[in-house]
């Protein structure tokens, strides 16, 4: 013999809606060192979700599954799941792709005294300069910066297509480690 307890039971029964939700991406971990996440963008933005009326009333939001950004150090798409703790309520939409921008954090520094030095000076002429210094202000990544001295950058003038005596005014270029973009300079 078997018994079924209870016998009868309540059930609501609601009819389903539609609504539109936004997404927002979840991310785990960290980047690379130096590296950090720039931005993201989900495509589509919104889905569209179907279920009872209070159900959707409750949801304002939904996120994705985390996606690992551990390590990286550079751009990805991948495709993602929504994180959908809601049984009575389906998402439409399945195919969520999910773009992620990760950039070298990038630092700014100012040398406000780096030698001036010139070159090419032909074996019958002098040359000398009025200013001996100037400024240079480079970005590059991350910690890198900090690891920069005065003494690694040098401002050039190059006089070998000098022939004759005179004054003169003659360019400067920077030179300098790798991985440094030169921002601005100035004798």
């Amino acid at each position: 013999e078997i018994n079924v307890e209870p016998l009868k039971i309540s059930v609501f029964y609601e009819e389903k809606k539609m609504k539109r939700l936004a997404l927002e991406p979840v991310f785990i971990g960290i980047p690379a060192e130096g590296y950090e996440l720039a931005g993201s963008f989900l495509t589509p933005g919104t889905v569209t979700a179907m279920g009872p009326e209070k159900s959707l009333q409750r949801i304002k939001v939904l996120k994705t599954k985390p996606v690992s950004i551990n390590g990286k150090t550079e751009n990805f798409t991948t495709v993602v799941e929504i994180d959908n703790s809601d049984s009575f309520v389906d998402i439409q939409d399945r195919n969520i792709m999910l773009s992620v921008n990760i950039a070298r954090i990038r630092t700014a520094k100012t040398f406000p005294a780096v030698d001036i030095e010139i070159q090419g000076c032909g074996d019958n002429l002098s040359a000398d300069s009025v200013i001996s210094q100037g400024v240079v202000k480079i970005e590059t990544g991350g910690r890198d910066a900090d690891r920069i001295k005065a003494g690694d950058l040098k401002l050039t003038a190059d006089v070998s297509g000098i022939k004759e005596p005179g004054t003169y005014r003659v360019p400067l270029r920077v030179i300098t480690a790798k991985n440094v973009d030169i921002i601005d300079f100035s004798p």
